[in-house]
């Protein structure tokens, strides 16, 4: 979502390396440069223009920081304005009030339906944290969307959460009775999923705020599609009426640009509370501004890529993956635990683009997507092997490689390419491990 304005933040801050002042010149070409990009990642004209505003009022008059070069400084500031514009401290200590009913709303397509599954599922891996575990139904009231309910119920059933679907066929009838199976059988929360137009209008808000006095729910959350641009303010101006408690941004790891992200809270005083960051039901997040505002400027999140570690990764997983990088006999069984390992964490763009300066690399999504189209066959092919030629790989010779290649579905010279590599791999361990031992990489002087 923030890979084309990371990108050129990283730009903008590289061309002002060196520079020693804050001559007025280079500030009005700079700031204009910052109200460009905003702009061209769709956040609307009159929130750019605020935000450089704002930091030009920063930057004016101030002494610069001795230990700070031009671009640091400059970086430091905008970093500073963005995290005020996305909303200041982090919300992740939210949590539920329970009993409470969360009801969703947005515009068909925007992902209501798959996020009130990865809300719930979410909402579930927090409290089994504390050891504790919510009871947790889901219902949709959405008639208008064809099997809109059949698909929030093959999710939830995928997932494990209880899902209930009415009897009835209107919207207003089918939310009292969902509401009132909610109490009769003891539920402590309710996640809702309300129907969605292509466009807003008055029949569906009134159908809104109907459901609304039905069920009253304590959290109601605006769903918005990242990649609509700024088609999003006028969306979430239009659900005023409804008025909700905070949104949720769906897609958030597509080419989407920022522009919903920093113009929603700053235009319309609400917080962001999540992000959807993927397909898989895992793959959402807490909005945490601090980290989106440094993803933003092209500085990564190492953050949540070590949070995310220690929340999927098992401790003797990691004393495992340290005993892999440490040695230098790692077989395809080991390599195999490390892929599986860092799938846990998420995709290869969701994680490299959490790295600092990968913006700054131009590597392209072609490129990474390509990267995750290897992984898998890599992992094809060791799943095409015996176990003991997973130990030992001397022993794949070539009525082995032509079994293998069948399995894993590519050609021969794909398995002798693996092969290789993965030789190359364990030569380039031994370099390390000599390097670890010696203290030097380039040898006594």
């Amino acid at each position: 979502m923030f890979d084309t304005i990371a990108s050129k933040f990283s730009s903008l801050f590289e061309r002002l390396q060196g520079k020693s002042t804050f001559d007025s010149n280079t500030l009005n070409k700079e700031l204009s440069s910052i109200q460009d990009l905003l702009v061209d990642s769709d956040v609307p004209l009159a929130t750019a223009s605020s935000f450089v505003a704002l930091v030009e009022k920063d930057l004016v008059g101030t002494t610069k920081n001795k230990k700070l070069s031009t671009a640091e400084a400059i970086s430091k500031i905008v970093y500073d304005r963005m995290v005020d514009f996305l909303g200041g401290g982090n919300v992740d200590d939210f949590s539920v009030v329970i009993p409470s009913v969360i009801m969703l709303v947005g515009l068909q397509g925007s992902g209501k339906t798959t996020t009130a599954v990865k809300l719930a599922h979410f909402i579930n891996e927090q409290t089994l944290k504390r050891g504790k575990k919510r009871n947790i139904l889901l219902a949709s009231v959405d008639f208008s969307r064809p099997a809109a309910r059949e698909q929030l119920s093959v999710l939830a059933k995928q997932n494990n959460i209880d899902c209930y679907v009415s009897g009835q066929t209107d919207p207003i009838k089918a939310a009292k009775d969902i509401y009132d199976y909610y109490k009769k059988n003891g539920y402590e929360l309710l996640i809702i999923d309300t129907a969605g137009r292509l466009h807003v209008d008055e029949s569906l808000l009134n159908e809104l705020v109907t459901i609304d006095k039905l069920v009253s729910p304590r959290y109601k959350f605006l769903v918005l599609d990242s990649m609509i641009g700024q088609q999003s303010m006028q969306v979430a101006r239009a659900f005023s009426s409804v008025a909700y408690t905070g949104s949720i941004l769906t897609k958030a790891d597509s080419d989407a640009r920022c522009g919903v992200a920093l113009a929603f809270r700053y235009e319309m005083k609400k917080p962001i509370f999540f992000l959807g960051t993927g397909e898989r039901c895992a793959d959402f997040e807490f909005f945490r501004p601090k980290r989106i505002a440094s993803r933003i400027i092209g500085m990564g999140d190492v953050a949540t890529l070590v949070e995310r570690a220690e929340q999927k990764i098992s401790q003797q997983e990691q004393i495992e993956a340290q005993k892999f990088f440490e040695s230098n006999k790692f077989s395809f069984g080991d390599f195999l635990g490390q892929l599986d390992m860092m799938s846990k964490l998420g995709s290869l763009s969701s994680l490299a683009r959490m790295m600092p300066g990968f913006a700054s690399l131009k590597i392209s999504q072609d490129q990474l997507d390509q990267g995750e189209v290897e992984s898998r066959k890599f992992k094809a092919l060791i799943l095409s092997m015996t176990p003991k030629e997973r130990a030992f790989h001397s022993l794949i010779e070539q009525s082995r490689k032509i079994r293998i290649a069948k399995g894993a579905g590519v050609n021969l010279a794909e398995v002798d390419s693996f092969l290789r590599k993965f030789e190359q791999s364990q030569q380039f361990a031994k370099i390390f491990k000599k390097m670890g031992k010696n203290g030097n990489p380039f040898g006594s002087r």
